[in-house]
This record gives structure tokens, sequence and C-alpha cells, in this order.
């Protein structure tokens, strides 16, 4: 669906069960994509991306996307059903980045929360997966500072060495390079 110019941003079973917004910052799976089983993703035989034109994104969906209403996160030691698992591991250990705690001390949280909570529990591997992605992040405030600079609503300077800072690069000094288009004119 094309956006109408106006931010939609990213979001899990926002509008529903099983249905995720992918908008401005946020990425699909498309062919030729690999799979963590060894294949790749393929389009579906009998149509080519390019047989359908995306249809516009109609007003009411707009509206709803860009609603700032959020559902609540499972409370603690309720249940976390599958299709929320990743999405509430990964904010609960942001959470924990925030106040200052180490990787270690993110992945002992999430794999109790994984082994308590989740319905069914996460693979291991995914939840090392999700508290290192955790971990990434500055510990402490700069969190929220960088969520609001990413939405714009930056209040201040950047700070010297945060991954915040632009990266420019002179346009002489870029070598172009023909586009191998995925689904011409809307993923290269």
């Amino acid at each position: 669906m094309l956006t109408p110019g106006t931010y939609v941003g990213d979001s899990v079973e926002k509008l529903g069960t099983g249905l995720d917004i992918r908008g401005d910052g946020g990425y699909i799976i498309a062919p030729p994509s690999l799979h963590r089983s060894g294949k790749r993703y393929i389009w579906e035989v009998s149509h080519e991306p390019e047989d359908t034109s995306l249809a516009p994104m109609p007003a009411w969906l707009l509206a709803l996307c860009q609603e700032s209403t959020r559902r609540e996160a499972p409370s603690a030691g309720e249940p976390i059903p599958e299709g929320r698992r990743n999405d509430t591991l990964f904010r609960r250990g942001c959470g924990l980045r925030t106040s200052g705690y180490t990787e270690r001390v993110i992945l002992a949280a999430l794999r109790e929360m994984n082994a308590t909570q989740c319905q069914p529990p996460l693979p291991e591997a995914d939840v090392a997966t999700i508290a290192a992605s955790c971990a990434r992040y500055e510990a402490g405030p700069a969190i929220a500072e960088a969520r609001d600079r990413r939405n714009g609503q930056a209040t201040g300077p950047v700070p010297s060495g945060t991954s915040a800072q632009a990266i420019l690069t002179e346009a002489k000094d870029i070598t172009e390079e023909a586009i191998d288009w995925l689904w011409y004119p809307y993923m290269g």
C-alpha cells in the first residue's frame, strides 16, 4: 500500500491479532531473501509484483495507523501469548537497559520471563538475540533521547559520540551504481 506522504510507524497487532504494520523505517522480507531454513523466498508463481499496482492507503486506515493509543503490555507475571513474545521481551529488555543493566542481567531476566510467561516459550537463541539487541543501546536515559530524535522530537543538540549523528558523504565521493530492482520501482 502506498502511504500518503505522512509518517506511518511500525506496529505489531495494534490493529488486530495477526496484523503487523511496516511503515517508515520498517522492513519486510521479500524475494530473494534467505530464510533460516536455507531456502530463498520466491514470488507466488501466478502473480509477479508488477502485475498489481499498489493501492493508495485509505484515510480510515491511515487514521488507525497514526493513533497514538498503545495497547497495554502484559503486567508482570501475566502470560505473554504467541505473536507478542518478541515485542514484549524486547520492550522489557530495553526498559532494563534504560535503567543501566548489562546484557548479562537483561538476558537472565528475559530467560526467566520467557520460561514463566511466554506461551509457548521462545527458543533460547531467540531470547539471547533479543537481549543482545537491547544491549546495543546506550545504557541510561539516552534511549529515550534517541527515540525522540528519531521521531523528530529532539529537544537539544545531538551528544557527540552517539549513533544518532548523521553521516555525511559528498556526492563526488559516491560511486554511481545501477539499481537492481527487486520490485520496480518500489524496492531496490
